[in-house]
């Protein structure tokens, strides 16, 4: 149901929870530690995707705090020193001619993004790398860092020979786009699964710092929507996340829908405008017509 609409039946949230902010909402839910899903990583996993409206995150959220009375527990927010929202910080790589890029756009069933990845919500950082398989599965291989440099350092020998190892453009690749966000995480322990939610997403060019005053102008902000990712061992359609769902599907199009496009492949498209996105035109177009300005 798109906001500010009636709803034809009782959901949690109508015309109340969308005048609260992110955070009053995010308070709503029951915590859950890392190390009480440390075990579930699910680094091997399938993904549903979906671009939403930030308006309808209170209510998806209500929704998700209903389910707290259901017999297997329902959804709890991933808590990490008390944060619920956390920063995540990337750096991409890929070929001079943006072969892993290519690789998407022209819908290869076997595919890869490679990237350093600082995780907010526990202070680590990564060197990842990201197959999709052939039977449209998503496995990640990745190392952490030596805490002792910064996050962005360049890599060092024994990170460029995993590059080389799980990633088909290594020895070509380079820096290519910074990009950050705000996650905040659900989790079902009892269908091992989580959602997480990426909010003002911001691109820039590798080499300047997000952070950067002098790449203000240079920045590509995304605002007002939102990813969501359900990440399940295997797909389960009877999941209560997909009921909120439902709920907005006559919102404009892509909103609401399963979509293959990517953070990178946004970030992308957004700072490289001359690379062709072939079949992810129109909905990078509707993307950005969605955009708050």
């Amino acid at each position: 149901m798109p906001p500010g609409a009636c709803c034809a039946s009782p959901s949690p949230g109508c015309s109340i929870f969308p005048l609260l902010n992110l955070l009053e909402s995010l308070s709503t839910l029951r915590p859950i530690g890392l190390e009480e899903v440390a075990g579930a990583a699910l680094l091997d996993r399938l993904d549903h995707k979906l671009i939403v409206s930030e308006r309808w995150l209170p209510e998806v959220l209500a929704y998700c705090h209903a389910t707290e009375g259901e017999k297997d527990g329902g959804y709890r927010i991933l808590e990490v020193n008390g944060q619920r929202q956390s920063r995540y910080d990337n750096v991409f790589y890929d070929s001079p001619d943006f072969d892993a890029f290519n690789d998407h756009v022209r819908g290869r069933k076997v595919r890869h993004k490679a990237r350093i990845r600082s995780y907010g919500s526990n202070g680590q950082t990564f060197v990842e790398i990201k197959r999709k398989t052939v039977h449209g599965r998503t496995v990640k291989d990745r190392v952490v860092r030596a805490s002792d440099a910064p996050w962005d350092a360049p890599l060092t020998a024994q990170e460029s020979d995993f590059m080389r190892l799980h990633f088909p453009y290594a020895d070509r690749s380079r820096a290519v786009m910074r990009s950050k966000f705000d996650r905040f995480t659900l989790v079902h322990s009892a269908r091992g699964e989580r959602i997480t939610v990426d909010t003002d997403l911001v691109y820039g060019r590798p080499e300047h710092a997000i952070d950067d005053p002098e790449a203000a102008p240079m920045l590509r902000r995304v605002s007002g929507i939102a990813v969501l990712e359900i990440k399940q061992v295997r797909i389960d359609r009877q999941s209560p996340i997909y009921r909120i769902v439902d709920h907005f599907l006559g919102a404009h199009p892509p909103l609401g829908r399963p979509t293959r496009l990517s953070k990178y492949i946004l970030g992308t498209g957004l700072m490289h405008p001359q690379l062709p996105l072939r079949t992810y035109l129109p909905v990078f177009r509707d993307i950005q017509r969605s955009l708050i300005p």
